[in-house]
């Protein structure tokens, strides 16, 4: 009897070290020892990215730490993703592949990564960038002598994949590295959340180390809804609402992050993508604003309300510069049915100005195709708007002042110009009519005769009147 009470245990001890030995997908191994909990995972989302996971998953693998576990979530691809994972990874029994049945976006591939994993420390990879090889080795010694660390913001370094964006990779290399030294509870989430035009620390998950119980008891918070365009705002949102220590190690330059790959860079886009990308903003702006409706925080619902704005200043940002303007009339009217026409003209107003105002300065002469196309976008964008929130929004009584300005003085430049042609036009007959005055002459200007009768008949005479009366009747002129 002793026998059996203590048989049936081991033998469900047994039954559960079996199961644990596999990873989500069938085959996939995981490291011998199952309950060892280890130092790092890597989360590595993927979908349809063949040309560039090899070189993702390679940098994961050659880790100087090998205390690791790697989770690559293939995100229902219909390429060759998932069996290049496969092909890559099959001799390292530290890689977990979870294989969604269909494409859900890079938020719900992240969940189920998270909520897999068993590391200590958790830090994110794009399928499209790589880290270096010390990365993780780096992050785990400076834990070891920081053990109250929740969050590690580390360095990057840029890689143009896309000459159009050339122009805002130096700006956006030093965005990633800003500091603002150690930061804790409430600071942590303001650094990040603040007003838009504020020195703020990005919200990026690829950049950052984060403390695994505290990472997956905040992903456990957050909706399983398909999110891809600033998704990581909402997941570091909750992140930051967990954390109390955030230490800055951006000196040291772990990740090697391919700029222009994926839905990253600033390059010309169709209307089409515009339209479902400004949702997917808009998306996830909403469920940040859910996230903070049962919280008794006032700090978090500014935070989010700072949100708010800032993720419609990017999408009205993308609206200026990678739509060209044959698409803005569609664009004006996408964002306007999702975000409302005062938040629209709130997002693009500062733009709106900024374009009049160049046209002011310049003083163009007649007024340029430019300011006529952003004025006609100011007129369509407040057309509907109530006059108080007009009123409310700084940028619109000046634009209108401006717009004013420079009317009137493109009027008075009209005016002067007709009077100049006028006054050309009259002076041309003139000429004309004294040259012809001067064929019909018999003495001509200018000869040895005509010099003669100036002496001998002076103008303005009664001799000069009379010659000129003779003349007129000689000549039946």
């Amino acid at each position: 009897m002793k026998v059996s009470i203590l048989w049936e245990p081991f033998l469900f001890s047994q039954l559960i070290l079996s199961i644990l030995r596999f990873t989500v997908e069938k085959g996939e191994r995981m490291p011998r020892t199952p309950l060892h909990i280890p130092a790092m995972s890597i989360v590595i989302p993927s979908y349809n990215v063949a040309s560039y996971v090899e070189a993702s998953l390679q940098s994961a693998m050659s880790q100087t730490l090998k205390d690791i576990e790697i989770l690559v979530v293939d995100d229902g691809s219909t390429d060759s993703t998932a069996s290049l994972i496969r092909s890559v990874t099959s001799h390292d029994n530290r890689v977990k592949i979870i294989s969604l049945p269909e494409n859900k976006g890079r938020h719900s591939a992240r969940l189920a990564g998270v909520l897999h994993s068993r590391g200590k420390f958790i830090i994110f990879l794009d399928a499209d960038d790589t880290i270096e090889p010390a990365t993780c080795e780096i992050l785990s010694s400076f834990i070891a002598h920081h053990p109250d660390a929740d969050i590690i913001r580390y360095g990057t370094s840029l890689e143009l994949d896309n000459s159009e964006d050339a122009d805002v990779t130096q700006n956006l290399e030093a965005l990633l590295n800003a500091s603002m030294g150690t930061l804790h509870d409430i600071q942590i989430l303001q650094s990040s959340f603040n007003a838009p035009h504020s020195p703020w620390i990005p919200w990026n998950l690829i950049t950052s180390a984060f403390r695994g119980g505290l990472i997956r008891e905040a992903f456990r918070t957050l909706e399983d809804i398909r999110l891809n365009k600033l998704e990581d705002a909402y997941e570091y949102f909750a992140i930051c609402s967990h954390a109390h220590t955030l230490y800055s190690l951006t000196e040291v330059k772990g990740l090697r992050y391919h700029f222009g790959r994926g839905i990253s860079g600033r390059s010309r886009v169709e209307i089409d993508r515009f339209a479902e990308e400004q949702q997917q903003a808009y998306d996830v702006d909403a469920a940040v604003q859910r996230y903070t409706q049962n919280s008794s925080h006032s700090f978090l619902e500014q935070a989010a309300q700072h949100f708010h704005e800032r993720a419609l200043m990017i999408v009205t940002d993308d609206f200026v510069t990678r739509l060209d303007h044959a698409s803005h009339e569609r664009g004006l009217a996408t964002l306007q049915m999702t975000w409302g026409l005062t938040d629209t003209y709130k997002g693009l107003s500062e733009h709106i100005f900024g374009h009049i105002k160049l046209e002011y300065d310049s003083q163009n002469y007649p007024l340029s195709e430019q300011y006529i196309h952003w004025k006609k976008l100011f007129a369509l964008s407040t057309q509907h708007l109530p006059e108080a929130d007009k009123q409310a929004i700084p940028a619109y009584r000046t634009t209108l002042e401006l717009i004013h300005t420079i009317e009137k003085r493109a009027e008075k430049r009209t005016e002067e110009l007709v009077q100049e042609r006028e006054r050309n036009e009259y002076e041309e007959r003139e000429r004309l009519r004294l040259e012809y005055e001067e064929s019909l002459r018999i003495l001509k200007s200018g000869t040895r005769r005509r010099a003669i009768f100036e002496r001998l008949f002076p103008l303005d005479t009664r001799r000069r009147e009379i010659v000129r009366y003779l003349a007129k009747i000689i000549l039946r002129r």
